[in-house]
């Protein structure tokens, strides 16, 4: 009960029905961007093609879920090898090779291609707009984190 009395006294006091809401920064939110207007005006003012962005971004965004995924999966077996004594280090590292390597550059690769098509959109004053909102635009994480489990029947014969 302490805690919670501390805790709450950390954050301050609550908020008075004729208090204004506090007001969001102006660092621009680059994660799923295409599903902020304010972002999404910065490429395109007609509603069709801020739709066609939209969608493309969502189809990147479902490549780049399914590359993770086949990741997980290579890079769990992977780990599940390191008990198995029988396997050389090397058998293991042609594992890597052979399953996880490709995956890790199709996850690069989409990235890449959502970049190029997002810059697609953009004459020199839009890119200079864009500057002024968000200086890492190209820098920073701009999809969601693939949150889906992997699961392994683990059946040995």
């Amino acid at each position: 009960m302490f805690t919670l009395i501390a805790l709450l006294s950390l954050l301050g006091t609550p908020m008075q029905p004729d208090q204004t809401v506090p007001q969001p920064s102006k660092k621009a939110r680059l994660i799923q961007w295409w599903q902020n207007p304010e972002m999404l005006s910065l490429f395109s003012t007609d509603p069709t093609e801020q739709t066609l962005i939209t969608e493309e971004m969502n189809k990147f965004q479902l490549k780049l879920w399914d590359a993770q995924t086949k990741l997980k999966a290579n890079l769990f077996k992977l780990r599940t090898s390191f008990f198995d004594l029988s396997q050389s280090n090397s058998e293991l590292n042609d594992l890597f090779n052979a399953n996880s390597k490709e995956h890790i550059v199709a996850i690069e690769q989409i990235k890449l291609d959502a970049r190029l098509f997002a810059r697609t959109y953009l004459n020199q004053e839009k890119l200079e707009k864009l500057k002024e909102t968000a200086p890492r635009f190209f820098e920073g994480r701009w999809f969601r984190k693939n949150k889906m489990a992997v699961f392994f029947d683990e059946k040995k014969e």
